[in-house]
């Protein structure tokens, strides 16, 4: 009989234990340029019994970083003071704000400027369509029954040379009775914006003002199976990502693309009544490529099944079929060696059209793997007017504070999206805020959040484009420790990862500060 070992494994956990505890002591340490965060294993039991040296940086230098726009006549000059506002732990809020001056020039770092810029943003309610020319409607309140928090008044920077960074976009917008397609927005992204979070709302609101309907982009076989707009079943395909598999394969925008497995493969894809615009749509679109004949067999709605034959040949192609007032697509590929799917479109032939492209775990760099002419086949099917980049939670960490590396790929991933969409306005969607625990075990901002969102601003700055800051948007420091804690929450305790209810204050708040921009074109 083998001897009894069962004593091995308290031995191993009391050494593992004592090892965890010795590294407490420890802290922070860099090994061979890698820095490694400190090993906090009792900082539940000593919460508030450690004082943190506090080095983090005032939010007043990236207010006073902001060019800021003139205010039109039109913005609400105040908000019911009974409202509850959720302010952000440890931020300076003047209890007299000055009054707003509208100023080409940044203010002096010196100054405090949230009182001046950061203006809480009033609830916003659903817009009255707009008319087909003329100035862009401001959201001035939320829609949502529970609505307790109120953002902060947020401009977008533009960075192009002659203040034209959205002049397409808002163009599109004018024209979009003419332009004979929806206006597109592409909104690339990672896990912050998976499901659907933020971009339904934001679509749900420019789509009541314009019109259009749908969800926009679906991958054949996304992670995310169930949306707060559309429910998804799929089988039969295999996935291909630019992060973990084949480097080499066709990418696009959406980061995956999906191949058929033996047999046949199919997508099943239902709508919600959560949003009203994403009910129903007319048309359902296929992206692929294929270099042998291929068979697809579809049913619009419960119509009854259909085939056609798509036809091989080289770059990407385009299926469409239409019947008014879907609410179910059945797509069912049949065997075929050499097929290669993205995703499908739904929505109508007019207003307008936000796509939305979250990759989990995607830091943006993987961008790069598109090469520029898929990228313009792609824009000749499907135009965009505005590619929205948000990245930021798999790049950032708690202390680190140089980005260089990270700024010059995103560098040339905005320029190969401008060579490949010459005619897309782009945007710098910027990190929201990340809270980790620190010496006393509190949840607080990471010190490398601010030195990535300098970053990303810089990359703004250097390719001429147009920037957004969510982390101010959200409140600043600690403003995702108050999403958290507030009742219902609108983050999950992850710290990191905004729920539906969040996502919609952050996307109507987006949705705010681009009305704004849209009065000045």
């Amino acid at each position: 009989m083998e001897k009894n070992r069962l004593n091995s494994g308290l031995i191993i956990l009391l050494l593992v234990i004592g090892a965890l505890t010795g590294l407490s002591f420890l802290g922070g340490f860099t090994l061979n340029g890698h820095s490694f965060r400190p090993v906090r294993l009792y900082s539940d039991l000593t919460r508030g019994l450690t004082n943190s040296t506090d080095n983090f940086p005032d939010d007043s230098l990236l207010w006073a970083q902001i060019k800021s726009p003139a205010r039109p006549a039109t913005v609400p000059e105040a908000v019911s003071e009974t409202e509850p506002e959720i302010e952000p732990a440890s931020v300076p809020v003047s209890a007299e704000p000055a009054e707003f001056q509208p100023d080409s020039t940044p203010a002096p770092a010196t100054d405090s400027v949230i009182s001046t810029i950061a203006s809480p943003i009033a609830p916003i309610p659903q817009p009255q369509p707009a008319p087909a020319t003329g100035n862009i409607p401001l959201p001035t309140e939320t829609p949502a029954a529970d609505s307790t928090l109120r953002m902060r008044r947020v401009p977008i920077e533009d960075f192009s040379e002659d203040g034209s960074g959205l002049s397409h976009f808002f163009a599109a917008i004018r024209r979009r009775e003419e332009l004979g397609r929806p206006v597109r927005i592409a909104f690339l992204g990672d896990s912050f914006v998976e499901g659907d979070i933020l971009t339904s709302d934001l679509r749900e609101y420019l789509q009541t003002l314009y019109g259009g309907r749908g969800v926009g982009f679906v991958p054949l076989a996304p992670v995310d199976i169930w949306r707060n707009t559309v429910s998804i079943e799929h089988e039969g395909w295999q996935t291909l990502s630019s992060l973990y598999r084949d480097q080499s394969a066709p990418y696009l925008f959406g980061g995956q693309c999906f191949t058929p497995e033996a047999g046949e493969a199919r997508i099943t894809v239902r709508t919600t009544d959560q949003r009203q615009h994403a009910e129903t749509f007319n048309t359902a679109s296929l992206l692929y490529t294929t270099a042998q004949p291929a068979s697809l067999v579809y049913d619009l709605g419960g119509s009854g099944e259909k085939e056609a034959a798509l036809e091989p040949g080289e770059g990407l192609k385009l299926f469409t079929a239409t019947r008014p007032g879907m609410r179910r697509v059945d797509f069912r590929l049949l065997a075929s060696e050499e097929f290669t799917g993205y995703g499908l479109f739904l929505n109508d032939e007019t207003g307008v059209c936000v796509d939305n492209y979250a990759l989990r775990s995607a830091s943006g760099i993987q961008l790069l793997r598109i090469g520029a002419n898929r990228l313009a086949q792609m824009n000749r099917l499907v135009p965009y007017d505005l590619v929205i980049l948000q990245y930021g939670l798999n790049v950032m960490t708690p202390e680190r504070q140089e980005y260089q590396t990270y700024t010059e790929q995103m560098i040339r991933v905005v320029e190969r999206i401008r060579q490949a969409m010459p005619e897309a306005d782009i945007l710098i969607f910027g990190i929201g805020d990340r809270n980790f625990k620190d010496e006393a075990g509190e949840m607080v901002t990471g010190a490398g959040l601010i030195a990535f969102i300098e970053a990303q601003r810089r990359i703004a700055q250097e390719t001429g484009v147009t920037f957004w800051n969510t982390y101010l948007a959200m409140g600043g420091r600690n403003s995702m420790r108050a999403f958290v804690d507030h009742a219902p929450a609108l983050a999950n305790k992850d710290y990191t990862h905004i729920n539906y209810l969040g996502g919609r204050r952050i996307g109507l708040s987006f949705a705010r500060s681009l009305a704004e921009m849209g009065e000045q074109y």
